[in-house]
């Protein structure tokens, strides 16, 4: 997928989340984005852009899976030279050469569980050593 340039399987979805926010805030979905999604009043920094999102905390673990709750953090993770694209197309391109560029080829909701299964692994191995070690006494 790397040689064809095509997003990982992983990604995708991430990346389908940030084109959709990209053409809810933009204007280019016929959505009403504040029923949706609230513009965060504080911005601090110059790097951040002007459209980082405010992500409201919740107390239920179903709404972490919403689109208005989980598109959030990667959202306001991207560069203003990528929300300030003038089209969708330019977005898209954009987003693909940061995810590149940057080595992030997988969302992290993958990189999250690729962690885990990485700690699942390790602990797997320590268990097979401690059964090695009882097998050799």
């Amino acid at each position: 997928m790397k040689i064809l340039g095509i997003p990982s399987l992983e990604l995708r979805p991430t990346r389908g989340d940030l084109i959709e926010m990209y053409k809810i805030l933009t204007g280019k979905e016929d959505i009403d984005q504040n029923q949706l999604l609230r513009l965060s009043s504080n911005i601090h920094s110059t790097r951040e852009h002007h459209l980082k999102l405010f992500k409201k905390p919740c107390r239920i673990n179903v709404r972490n899976f919403f689109f208005s709750h989980r598109v959030v953090d990667d959202w306001n993770s991207l560069p203003s030279n990528i929300v300030g694209s003038p089209s969708v197309n330019t977005f898209k391109n954009r987003l693909d050469d940061y995810f590149t560029m940057n080595g992030r080829l997988q969302s992290s909701a993958f990189q999250v569980h690729h962690v885990q299964v990485q700690v699942q692994v390790v602990q797997e191995r320590r268990n097979r050593a401690d059964l090695l070690e009882v097998f050799k006494k």
